[in-house]
Order: C-alpha cells, then sequence, then structure tokens
C-alpha cells in the first residue's frame, strides 16, 4: 500500500479518504497495488494538478514475487521460458515463488557390443507444481561398450544408468547382444532394448524397451551365415531395425524430438548393428546412436543426448553409450524479481526499474528514459568490422524488432539485420563492405 497524506490543496489523489477521487482535501488515502505487488514499506505520493508526482519517501515493491526464481545447470532463455539445462548431476534450487515447470529426462544410452546399445529412456514430464528447495537431480552415465567374442559367458554391452529428479525416472538404455552361444547375444532389455548379436545357430532377440520411454532393439534377422550381422539398437521414437542379408548391420531406431530447449532437438537414438566377421555395419539413430563400424571400435553415443553405442565385429569394442540430460524450464515472468523506486528529485518524478538490485531502465526528472547498456542488454553499441559484426546476445528472439542507428561515419553504406538466432545472437551487415561504422541497436519485442 502507498500512503498518501500532506496533500496540497492543488493536488489530486486516488480512492478513499476525505472528499472522494480528485476532490483536493484529506488526508492519509490508501492506493492499492494491484499487479501482483507487495509494498515494503509506507511511501508519501502525491500527483498535483500540474501533472507532478510529489514524493516524501522511496518506495519499491516486488512484482511478481510468486515467479519462479532458480539456480543450477546452465541457464538460458528462450521464447518466454526460463531454461536449465543439467549435463551432469546437480542440484535445481528454487531460491524463491511457485509455479509449474516441464522436465526432459534422458538416461544414459548403453554401450555396444555386436549389436547396437540401446538408447537411454526418455521421459517428459509437464505442468509439474514446484515451490522452494532444494531438488537434486541425477544425470545417468552412458553404459561402457563390450568386446565382440565367441567365447561363452562373455558379456554384451553394459547397460545405461538411470536419470532422475524428483519422483521421476528415466531408464538406461540395454546393452548390445555379444555373439556366441550364449544369452547374452540378447539385447538387454532397458529404456530402449539392445539390439540382438550377430549368430550362427538362430535368432537372437532384441531386448525391450520400457513402455512410454522407449523401443525394443533389431533382431539379427536369423541371418546365420557369415558374416553374422546384428540388429541396431532400440531408441525413444523406432524400433531398432534388423540385420538383413548381405551382412548388413541393422540401422539404430530413431530417437525423438523435443522442443524443451526453444529449438527441435532429437534425442535417445539407438546404435547401429555390427556382427562377427567383416559386415556392412549399421547407421546410429537420429538422437546420437552411434554408428556401428566393421575391424575398428564402434563408435559412442552422443553425451548428453542418451544415445546408445555402435556395435563393432569380432576383437573389437562396440562404442560407450552417451552420457543423459535433464532440461527444465518454467515461464519467465517479463517483470519477475523487478524493482520499482520512486524518488523525488527537486518536485519531480524518477522511475527506476531494477532487477537484482541492477537499476535497468529510468525515466529521469526531464521525462528521458535511460536503459542500461551490456552483455544481453536491450541496447548496446557494435563496430562493424569489414562491413560486418555478430552481436552476441541470449535476448534476441525470432520476432524481436531490431532498430539500427549510425553513431560515427565510417561509411555511406547502410545496415541492416541479416541473420539471427533465437537465443544466441544477430548479424548487422552494412551496403559497403569496408563500412567500420560504430552502429547503436535496441530489440524491442511486440506483443
Amino acid at each position: 500500500m502507498i500512503s498518501i497524506s500532506s496533500v496540497p490543496a492543488n493536488a489530486f489523489w486516488f480512492g478513499g479518504g476525505g472528499g472522494g477521487a480528485g476532490v483536493p482535501g484529506g488526508t492519509n488515502t490508501q492506493v492499492q497495488y494491484n499487479n501482483n505487488g507487495v509494498f515494503a514499506g509506507t511511501s508519501s505520493m502525491v500527483i498535483s494538478s500540474a501533472g507532478q508526482i510529489i514524493v516524501s519517501k522511496l518506495g519499491v515493491g516486488d512484482i511478481a514475487a510468486s515467479q519462479i526464481v532458480a539456480t543450477g545447470g546452465t541457464v538460458t532463455y528462450s521464447g518466454g521460458y526460463t531454461i536449465h539445462t543439467f549435463n551432469a548431476s546437480d542440484t535445481f534450487q528454487v531460491t524463491s515463488g511457485s509455479g509449474n515447470i516441464d522436465v526432459l529426462l534422458i538416461a544414459g544410452g548403453a554401450g555396444g557390443c555386436s549389436a547396437g546399445g540401446g538408447a537411454g529412456g526418455f521421459k517428459k514430464v509437464t505442468s509439474e507444481s514446484i515451490t522452494t528447495g532444494a531438488y537434486p537431480v541425477v544425470i545417468g552415465s552412458g553404459g561402457a561398450g563390450a568386446v565382440v567374442t565367441a567365447t561363452s559367458g562373455d558379456p554384451r554391452g553394459s547397460a545405461g544408468s538411470n536419470s532422475t529428479f524428483r519422483t521421476h525416472s528415466a531408464t538406461g538404455g540395454g546393452g548390445g547382444g555379444n555373439t556366441g552361444n550364449t544369452n547374452n547375444g540378447t539385447g538387454g532389455n532397458g529404456g530402449s532394448g539392445g539390439g540382438g548379436g550377430g549368430f550362427s545357430g538362430g535368432t537372437t532377440q532384441g531386448g525391450t524397451g520400457v513402455d512410454g520411454q522407449g523401443y525394443a532393439g533389431g533382431s539379427n534377422g536369423a541371418q546365420t551365415g557369415s558374416p553374422y550381422p546384428a540388429g541396431g539398437g532400440g531408441g525413444a521414437y523406432a524400433v531398432g531395425v534388423i540385420a538383413s542379408a548381405g551382412g548388413q548391420g541393422g540401422n539404430g531406431g530413431s530417437g525423438k524430438s523435443d522442443n524443451i530447449t526453444g529449438a527441435d532437438v532429437y534425442y535417445a537414438g539407438g546404435g547401429g548393428g555390427g556382427g562377427y566377421n567383416a559386415v556392412a555395419p549399421g547407421i546410429g539413430g537420429n538422437g546420437g546412436g552411434g554408428n556401428a563400424m566393421s575391424g575398428a571400435n564402434g563408435i559412442a553415443g552422443a553425451a548428453n543426448k542418451g544415445g546408445g553405442g555402435g556395435g563393432s565385429t569380432n576383437g573389437y569394442t562396440g562404442g560407450t553409450g552417451g552420457a543423459g540430460v535433464v532440461i527444465i524450464r518454467y515461464i519467465t515472468n517479463a517483470v519477475q524479481e523487478a524493482k520499482f523506486a520512486v524518488n523525488q528529485i527537486e518536485g519531480n518524478a524518477i522511475l527506476d526499474l531494477q532487477k537484482d538490485g541492477v537499476s535497468k531502465v529510468k525515466i529521469d526528472a526531464n521525462g528521458k528514459i535511460n536503459i542500461a547498456e551490456g552483455i544481453n542488454r536491450s541496447m548496446g553499441l557494435a563496430t562493424l568490422v569489414a562491413g560486418s559484426v555478430v552481436v552476441s546476445n541470449t535476448l534476441v528472439t525470432a520476432n524481436s524488432r531490431i532498430f539500427l542507428t549510425k553513431q560515427t561515419n565510417g561509411s555511406s553504406g547502410y545496415v541492416n539485420v541479416t541473420a539471427r538466432t533465437a537465443g544466441v545472437s544477430f548479424t548487422i551487415t552494412s551496403s559497403s563492405g569496408t563500412d567500420t561504422t560504430s552502429v547503436a541497436w535496441w530489440i524491442v519485442e511486440p506483443q
């Protein structure tokens, strides 16, 4: 609340007390700030008939205090969201506020062997309520690849580890099957199943996936003749491809696309299948699945995408599975953590918009707008080099209006924004390739 007191005879005030709205006279009139704001203390403020704001005490208010404020992981911004990406185990710390979050969990992919490793489980959680507190985030590691042998009892590729957050868990991928006459020729079960290894005695089945997180690995397709090709590991979107005639190892199952980061990214592709003798190696699934190799070690699954490791052939090692990732996002309120202050300077008002105690925008006593410049701010200067400059700025979006004004006479060329990558940068280019002008830019978002 703002208390208005000592009202001059020519002042207007707002709401009850005294003689009613707009009528001079009366004291201690109360004004309610209704935009989720809570004032710290009481200020005295009136607006005179000349339009002056007269303030006798600083007023500071927290705006939208209920919005989430949090730390942990790598923080980026896109499309009105604050995004925390955890590539390693850490803590998501909600320091103030509450609200809803979306979470993507990708588990660690499995190691390959003869067959491709299964991708880590893919799990999406939306609109989950959260309040202040410390929430551990565990990132699943990728499973190790295994050596391709025909020895009874030798292991398949190792399973990936689970990724967890709160009550949610994405299951690590199932290891790629080995060759030989043991059950290790069968792919391991997991978030997505490992492929079935190459085998002369019959069909080796792929491992099963977890319902809603991934798919089964591909079998060896009953390819019992040399070079004994193996199946591809399962992915988050599709089963691993079975091995086929002509010594063709199965491709890894495709991963699944998600835009929680503001861009469409594929995660959790299965590893490609190898075999025993020289084969035509399978390709890893879209989303970080490792390619199989013939006569060399299999390719590892992509880190922090949960891809399965690629398979290999006799005497070589399947690729290691890729580590998982956890990504958390929530709506960024445009005035989150904002504070405002009104100061009296010679009878005129200054409006000061702050965040974390740092001034962002001021309106001075003469009505002039002052906007803070710097890294990832809405306004700044850039100097052209040979007619072009890339300005790194996380605030730029696909819809940003970017205003440009030359500050020096570096050349007679005119300037345009010729490229942008939302949340990353934009490019200023002059019509003159020798332009070295200093250019002021201002980013404004339309409503």
